[in-house]
């Protein structure tokens, strides 16, 4: 997954922070909690 100039690294990255504002967003909503 990573290269040695990090080029797949900085590609995924955002798929990986969006897929995972998704999921928080996800248990928010079905069950609320508090997010430091």
């Amino acid at each position: 997954m990573f290269s040695a100039d990090g080029e797949v690294l900085d590609s995924a990255r955002p798929v990986l922070e969006g897929f995972l504002a998704a999921a928080i967003a996800h248990v928010e909503k079905h069950a609320p909690v508090a997010v430091a």
